[in-house]
């Protein structure tokens, strides 16, 4: 078996997507080249079909303006965190814009040519499941490469 050359841990700042996070690390370590970490900003201004509403209200735009800066800023700080403890680990940080996390975390799969993706679960069972959806299930189902779920 070939070693995982790039991988992608989807990253939500929850304690899921930290331990998802945590095994995205020692496996890189040991075996990966690049490790990417990516967020998903969901913009509540975008509908269905991806169009943009209210791009001529400035103050929706500013508000999500000030969004996108507060989420790459903690990314950076994560950035930092790793890269003191782990120097010899390369990272790379990726905000996208999608209101489905799913095809989000699909497009930068295939778009990067990632070998694995490591993905937390929130572990949802029952009704919950079947009216949320499983964002980790739908890219377990059609991902092009390895899927890792950590619960």
């Amino acid at each position: 078996m070939k070693p995982f050359k790039h991988i992608l841990c989807p990253y939500d700042f929850s304690d899921f997507s930290g331990k998802a996070l945590d095994y995205a690390i020692r496996l890189a370590e040991c075996s990966g080249d690049q490790l990417t970490i990516m967020h998903v900003l969901v913009n509540p201004f975008l509908f269905e079909g991806g169009n943009p509403l209210l791009t001529s209200n400035v103050l929706a735009q500013d508000l999500l303006g000030k969004i996108r800066q507060e989420e790459m800023d903690k990314l950076n700080e994560l950035k930092t965190r790793i890269i003191s403890d782990h120097p010899n680990l390369n990272v790379q940080l990726i905000i996208e814009e999608e209101n489905d996390i799913g095809e989000a975390v699909l497009h930068v799969q295939q778009r990067l040519g990632i070998d694995l993706v490591v993905i937390g679960s929130h572990g949802r069972k029952g009704l919950t499941r079947v009216f949320l959806g499983s964002v980790a299930e739908s890219i377990l189902r059609d991902a092009k490469c390895p899927v890792l779920i950590v619960k």
